[in-house]
């Protein structure tokens, strides 16, 4: 079998003809919820007792909402948290801040274009944030 110290991993089987070890183990807590106790559907073949398998924690859910997350679904006014300011999502305000440049470079553009300014001032402009 096994070493007393340490507790049974999942998919293992203890041996219900040594009491002593079961006693051990029925009583520590984190044990006790992965040992399933004696019945006659449970039991194996030759009368040991199966432990239940660790439930795992799905990631999938989790993937799932994060990609459409991305694609700015999960979103809405009720998830909305914080202040008026905070409310204002950075893709939106990306996406004005991007329509913004375009305006200016389209003006400056025009105002270069019939010489009311140098390459100069235009070049300073253009590449200022």
């Amino acid at each position: 079998m096994q070493n007393k110290t340490e507790p049974p991993s999942s998919g293992q089987l203890l041996d219900p003809a040594l009491p002593e070890e079961l006693s051990d183990w029925t009583r520590l807590s984190p044990v006790k919820s992965q040992l399933q106790f004696p019945s006659a559907d449970l039991e194996a073949d030759d009368g040991r007792i199966p432990c239940k398998l660790v439930t795992v924690h799905p990631r999938a859910p989790c993937r799932k909402n994060t990609l459409d997350r991305r694609k700015v679904r999960h979103t809405g006014i009720d998830k909305l948290k914080g202040t008026a300011k905070v409310w204002m999502r950075k893709k939106v305000t990306r996406v004005q801040r991007v329509w913004r440049m375009e305006r200016m470079h389209r003006l400056l553009r025009r105002h270069w274009e019939f010489n009311k300014i140098d390459r100069y001032v235009y070049h300073a402009a253009r590449t200022r944030k």
